[in-house]
């Protein structure tokens, strides 16, 4: 078994001021330096996106040519949207149950039974049932097809 002096000398102790290299401060400061100089400079932030500021550069056409207008929407779009505006509030109308059970009436039968009933129901599904619905497609309840 070895004595504990033997020991120490196979594991000599780091001498202070100095890393596990065996560097002093100034060779780790030396070590970093050489490791930032070979990445890029960095710039700061306004001049990084100075490119898409400048019209004639190519990332400003790209970018603007690309990008439609904030306030451009189709016509098809807008339609669309009145029509899923119009169903939420149907389909609205339907799970409430204050005006009376919805199945098998049709959205204006039972519009007009709790009309009838003086529950008050909601104007505007009136108005869409009656003025927006000449095909006959949104006077379905929700539950036509389910139950």
């Amino acid at each position: 078994m070895p004595t504990a002096k033997k020991i120490t000398s196979l594991f000599p102790k780091s001498k202070a001021g100095k890393d596990a290299k065996g560097k002093g401060a100034k060779g780790a400061k030396r070590a970093a330096a050489a490791i930032g100089a070979s990445l890029p400079r960095r710039r700061p932030v306004a001049r990084q996106f100075a490119s898409l500021r400048d019209p004639r550069s190519r990332r400003h056409r790209s970018l603007t040519t690309t990008l439609p207008h904030p306030n451009h929407r189709a016509v098809e779009e807008e339609a669309e949207d009145e029509s899923e505006t119009y169903l939420k509030i149907l389909k609205t109308f339907d799970m409430s149950t204050e005006y009376g059970p919805a199945l098998g009436l049709t959205r204006l039968e039972r519009w007009k039974r709790a009309e009838g009933f003086g529950l008050h129901p909601p104007a505007d599904v009136h108005k869409i049932l009656t003025e927006r619905d000449a095909d006959g497609t949104l006077a379905k309840c929700v539950w036509e097809n389910i139950v």
